[in-house]
């Protein structure tokens, strides 16, 4: 979650919660879990008190849990931190507690695990860097490990790892006058926690405000690898992308969009834009209304059904 991208380029995230809250809006987070038993999921909201956002959330399963990394802006500190909220197998879950802050704002925490220990890296945009931090002790222990670039204001970086290298994908502003929801910029490296990227020879890879910004972690179903990113072309956050990766290598990287999720017309969602899946979970974020009515749940469940995993 950032700031509104039609103020592009204030920095952090305080412009972004004061409009949310003068329109009385705010970012939630829905869980759904899918049991084969059962024709629909079952749905656990994450419900912030009013004038606090959660939003891009990160699913990590471990220990028989559910681990939901997710931002937290409560609109009255003016920047946002990282918060956790644990989960267990059926759908019960404990009050979120905060894990990482710092004196800029952070948002879309990227949890990865590699040899044994795990690792985030959080959007970090206005302290124009890419950092990553060490989990000492999982998974509400996190400290400050290494820069893994300087000098970007880079958004919702998103690592993968195939057999041959690692990939980095984020969103940057590299022309002026043009979006940084625009481009999508593509990265290699031997280790995650390399400081030596290479750009991808064909920056940006994606050209396009409908579907370059990433929308969470990617996944494969099959043979084929899937991202999630963003459709901003209306507002930020207005919708989901599916894209299939069809070819990625050192010389190539070509995708294309397969589904496409939206709030219905109708419906009191306002914007969808992180998806996050561990096993039968899936876990994305609403922008809605902070009044409540009794008809929400039900537009939410419709945007979950949608989502079953494969």
């Amino acid at each position: 979650m950032k700031p509104d991208r039609r103020f592009s380029g204030a920095p952090g995230g305080w412009l972004r919660g004061l409009h949310e809250l003068t329109r009385r809006e705010q970012w939630i987070i829905a869980a759904f879990l899918w049991d084969a038993g059962r024709p629909e999921p079952k749905m656990v909201p994450f419900l912030p008190p009013r004038g606090t956002d959660w939003a891009d959330p990160c699913v990590v399963h471990a220990g028989g849990k559910y681990h939901i990394f997710f931002e937290e802006l409560v609109g009255a500190e003016g920047r946002g931190h990282i918060s956790l909220v644990v989960m267990d197998e059926h759908g019960a879950w404990q009050p979120p507690v905060r894990v990482l802050e710092r004196p800029y704002h952070l948002s879309y925490p990227f949890v990865f695990e590699w040899q044994g220990g795990f690792y985030m890296i959080p959007e970090t945009a206005q302290n124009r860097s890419i950092e990553v931090y060490r989990c000492v002790e999982f998974p509400a222990r996190w400290e400050f490990h290494k820069t893994l670039m300087t000098g970007v204001a880079a958004a919702d970086a998103t690592l993968l790892c195939d057999s041959a290298k690692w990939w980095l994908f984020a969103n940057l502003r590299q022309s002026a006058g043009v979006a940084r929801d625009k481009e999508l910029f593509l990265f290699s490296a031997d280790e995650p926690l390399s400081d030596r990227w290479q750009p991808h020879p064909q920056n940006p890879v994606v050209s396009d405000v409908g579907r370059a910004r990433p929308a969470g972690r990617i996944y494969q179903r099959g043979d084929h690898l899937y991202r999630p990113s963003q459709d901003c072309s209306r507002r930020y956050g207005g919708g989901l992308n599916i894209n299939r990766v069809e070819t990625l290598t050192g010389a190539d990287y070509r995708e294309s969009r397969v589904t496409h999720i939206e709030p219905a017309s109708g419906t009191r969602i306002r914007g969808i834009h992180t998806l996050s899946t561990a096993g039968p979970l899936v876990a994305i974020d609403l922008l809605v209304p902070s009044s409540r009515r009794a008809a929400d749940e039900k537009a939410w469940r419709a945007i979950g059904a949608v989502l079953k995993p494969e």
